[in-house]
């Protein structure tokens, strides 16, 4: 029997009883009000299943097409009201055999055209197996070993090779190409915004979708996902790249030309081969010349990531290539530092002038405009999660894999600077947690100059001491500035009172955990030779009091704003 994808349990999901189970395409609307999420079995799984999910999403409903539409789905007990499983029915008819995994003119996100080339293990679809050359620590599978992937477990990892997949060489397409780019979400942290099941989850991150409106911002007519392209892919790599044609194109972008070999080798249906070679390259409408990173465009097409000014260099040139107008570069995750760094980028509404050094995500602002509009109400609470791959600085090479949550006050989400010095404030709270990051590093820099490089024990080891604490905290914080804003006024004198007592109580967590860090470091390290104990309590004075100035300015900078 096919396995067509709309019917096949191979969707994780984690039920409202906190049991998985397994489901089909057309389940995930059907039983969304039963379902607490999507869980993959690594982040970038989840993230790329939930992109996946959108973009089917938006075409098996049609829309939603306008706010009103919306609201109604959102007050609807189910996504499976009658007028709704009629699209979800004509849309199946319209399209059920693009989605076979085992398709023969048209397999779901394949190209049947590879079938001239020898296949080569299934193990090159996850990420986390060894082929080849592509040693990994823990998997020590040889190329002689044979692999097989049930074709649910197959299904997924095809999803996230289009999406997260290194870049470098891949097997040669029919024209001999081999190079390929990085896949599209690895430029980024993918924002998710999570509600109390999964058809929350949904809703709140469909915006308005009527592509013959131009809606969302930058969707053409012609925008579709990739299963339904009139053909399917060419066995041979776009190098020369194509502009997104909207927001459900982007969301199954083809990055990759794949076809996966089925067998059934124990009478059960299985993956035993694939072929993976370059796909098509994606390009910005406003560039694609030699030089100019496909991380300087996404800004005017993705919705789900958080964007920011590059960092000046001390000239004060702008750390971009670009000579006109200021671009934004997407936020990334980083393997130590919190996406809680990012907090005031991710959920601050961009307020005046417009064209700040920076852009939360669009999702984020389609929750915002259903409040403003009474189809969602503010009392809601929700929760931001945040998935992301670091992948070497060849881009050829995973190296870590994350998934972060911060909680998401729906008052924070429309706050203007005008009302409520939240930008300023968050910035310093992110800012006296930088400088001390960078004095802690300093303080290990000092010490090996020191001892001359005599030293056999990892450098920055205090940065994993010392930022993983104030995750947590931070989180704290945002949840009583939201209470705060919900209930108070900015002008109020106790409500400044609230706020500067808030960002105060940050600063002496950020100065308690790196003393806490320096502690640990200290004690950690050697201390037979005189010298090494005098480096130690030298350079642990000179930061103690580089601390004590910082908090100070600090807690100075705070009371202005709060007066």
């Amino acid at each position: 029997m096919p396995y067509n994808l709309l019917d096949e349990g191979w969707i994780p999901c984690v039920q409202l009883d906190g049991s998985t189970t397994y489901v089909g395409l057309l389940d995930t609307l059907y039983r969304a009000h039963e379902l607490r999420g999507i869980q993959g079995e690594a982040p970038v799984v989840t993230a790329a299943l939930y992109r996946l999910l959108l973009a089917f999403a938006h075409r098996a409903l049609g829309g939603p097409r306008h706010t009103r539409e919306w609201g109604e789905l959102w007050t609807s007990p189910t996504l499976a009201e009658k007028w709704i499983d009629k699209r979800i029915q004509q849309y199946r008819a319209d399209f059920d055999s693009r989605f076979l995994l085992d398709g023969q003119q048209h397999p779901f996100l394949q190209s049947p055209g590879l079938a001239y080339r020898e296949f080569g293990s299934a193990a090159k679809l996850v990420f986390h197996r060894a082929t080849g050359n592509n040693v990994t620590l823990f998997d020590h599978l040889t190329a002689a070993d044979e692999f097989h992937l049930h074709p649910a477990t197959a299904a997924r990892w095809l999803v996230t090779t289009h999406a997260f997949d290194a870049g470098g060489l891949k097997s040669p397409d029919v024209n001999g190409a081999k190079s390929s780019v990085r896949g599209l979400c690895n430029y980024f942290g993918t924002a998710v915004v999570i509600g109390k099941n999964l058809k929350e989850t949904l809703l709140l991150n469909l915006p308005v979708y009527a592509p013959d409106q131009g809606l969302p911002l930058g969707t053409r007519e012609q925008d579709r996902p990739a299963w339904e392209a009139d053909t399917a892919p060419e066995p041979r790599a776009d190098q020369e790249g194509r502009p997104p044609l909207g927001w459900t194109d982007l969301l199954t972008w083809p990055s990759r030309r794949v076809l996966l070999q089925h067998a059934h080798p124990d009478g059960a249906p299985a993956v035993t081969g694939a072929v993976i070679t370059p796909g098509t390259r994606p390009r910005g409408r406003s560039s694609g010349h030699e030089g100019t990173s496909v991380q300087e465009d996404l800004h005017h097409v993705e919705m789900m990531a958080a964007f920011r000014a590059p960092v000046r260099s001390a000239s004060g040139r702008s750390a971009s290539k670009s000579t006109g107008a200021r671009r934004l570069l997407p936020v990334q995750l980083e393997r130590v530092r919190g996406i809680w760094r990012h907090a005031h980028e991710f959920l601050l509404p961009v307020g005046e002038p417009v064209g700040q050094p920076r852009l939360r995500p669009r999702t984020i602002d389609h929750v915002a405009q259903m409040i403003d509009q009474k189809e969602l109400s503010s009392s809601h609470r929700f929760t931001l999660r945040v998935y992301g791959q670091q992948l070497d600085d060849q881009g050829g090479a995973v190296e870590a894999w994350h998934e972060e949550a911060l909680p998401m006050p729906v008052a924070l989400l429309r706050t203007t600077g005008s009302d409520w010095p939240l930008e300023t404030l968050l910035g310093l709270a992110v800012g006296l947690a930088d400088d001390v990051g960078e004095e802690l590093a300093n303080l290990e820099r000092s010490y090996r100059r020191v001892q001359k490089g005599d030293l056999s024990e990892e450098a920055a080891r205090m940065q994993r001491w010392y930022w993983p604490v104030l995750d947590r905290p931070f989180q704290r914080v945002l949840g009583e500035l939201g209470d705060l804003v919900a209930q108070g006024e900015p002008e109020q004198t106790t409500t400044r009172r609230a706020l500067r007592r808030h960002f105060k109580g940050w600063g002496c967590t950020v100065q308690a955990s790196a003393r806490q860090a320096v502690d640990i470091w200290q004690w950690k390290h050697p201390r037979t030779t005189s010298r090494q104990l005098l480096a130690l309590a030298d350079l642990g004075n000179v930061f103690g009091a580089r601390l004590q100035e910082l908090g100070t300015a600090y807690s100075v900078r705070v009371k202005q704003i709060c007066w």
